[in-house]
């Protein structure tokens, strides 16, 4: 009989632990949440102040090559992709200086017989541009900078006057 006693606590406290883990178990998941946090409501810029994008044709540029004991005309047309605020006015890229500086770097470009059929070319000379226009506009303190260039070059036969 000894053991029917000890047997009947162990029971006993075994199910007193499973109620005691379910009430607890059906009050915690029964707990009211508590209210959110009430924070400040982040203040948005106004929408002048936003940074936009904006494309600005810089010209025309061409050169006269030699390839295969031809003379041929080698035209680019660089296509800048602007990137300031709205408020701001747009900075001026065609004046002499700009010009001047896509003229020196198109007719110095070492590789210019390949700017018209190879990608890697044009994206190295776009990037020598790009890279110079940006800090003449940033030695004009003007918030706006180039955020891409495209050259669109052309090759064919040199146009008779």
């Amino acid at each position: 009989m000894a053991k029917k006693k000890t047997r009947s606590w162990g029971l006993g406290i075994a199910a007193a632990a499973i109620a005691a883990a379910a009430l607890l178990y059906l009050t915690v998941q029964k707990a009211p949440k508590p209210p959110p946090s009430v924070s400040k409501p982040i203040a948005k810029q106004p929408r002048s102040a936003e940074k936009y994008l904006l494309p600005v044709a810089l010209g025309s540029y061409g050169s006269a090559l030699r390839r295969n004991g031809q003379e041929l005309a080698l035209q680019i047309h660089p296509v800048a992709e602007l990137q300031g605020p709205r408020d701001m006015a747009l900075p001026r890229l065609d004046s002499p200086r700009e010009q001047e500086i896509i003229a020196n770097l198109f007719l110095r470009f070492p590789q210019l017989d390949q700017v018209a059929e190879n990608i890697t070319v044009q994206e190295r000379l776009a990037s020598q541009i790009r890279s110079q226009l940006n800090a003449q506009l940033a030695a004009q303190h003007s918030p706006w900078k180039i955020h891409s260039l495209q050259l669109h070059p052309s090759l064919g036969p040199i146009p008779n006057e």
